[in-house]
């Protein structure tokens, strides 16, 4: 298994109320991108953006990473960070 699988898997199998940030993630970002996070002030062009979930008791805060191709109509993540 690859590192990040690894690694992730390790934190994710422990806190089912990560997978719901990942699905509300998801769903929010299949009806409109630029509604869930703020563009990446280090990437100009309004290209590549940034999720942060609130910390909640039982779910740790988590940023994601993601580039909007409109030319395309796709989503890409980059990375995925919870804060321990």
């Amino acid at each position: 298994m690859p590192l990040f699988e690894r690694a992730f898997y390790k934190r994710a199998t422990h806190n089912e109320g990560l997978w719901d940030v990942l699905d509300s993630f998801e769903a929010a970002v299949c009806k409109d991108p630029r509604m869930v996070g703020e563009p990446h002030l280090g990437f100009p062009g309004g290209k590549v953006w940034v999720y942060q979930s609130p910390s909640l008791i039982r779910i740790p805060a988590v940023n994601i990473l993601y580039e909007i191709n409109d030319n395309d109509g796709v989503v890409l993540c980059w990375s995925l960070r919870l804060a321990v």
